[in-house]
């Protein structure tokens, strides 16, 4: 938690903007970051999806994106959530 929210901080001490801009990225990327680690299925088809970052709690080595898993895709660390294989299945 706290590395992440250095980081934020980090980031808009480093690019300059308007301060909504700066409160939306804050509030935005904790609501998502709280979404992530509730148990609640919510998906924005092929950005965000809650438990991509759930398999990252089993299996430590992968899915590490907060967020969305797009550099987890591309340097072949993402691994699909067992629900969502069995829905595509389905």
């Amino acid at each position: 938690f706290i590395c992440g929210e250095y980081d934020h901080l980090l980031a808009i001490f480093l690019v300059p903007g308007h301060v909504l801009t700066y409160l939306l990225f804050v509030v935005g990327g904790g609501c998502m970051a709280s979404l992530n680690h509730t148990r609640f299925d919510i998906e924005v088809k092929g950005l965000f999806d809650t438990k991509a970052h759930d398999q990252h709690h089993v299996i430590p080595t992968c899915n590490y994106g907060q967020y969305i898993m797009l550099w987890d895709r591309i340097f072949g660390t993402y691994i699909p959530h067992p629900q969502n294989k069995e829905r595509a299945q389905g």
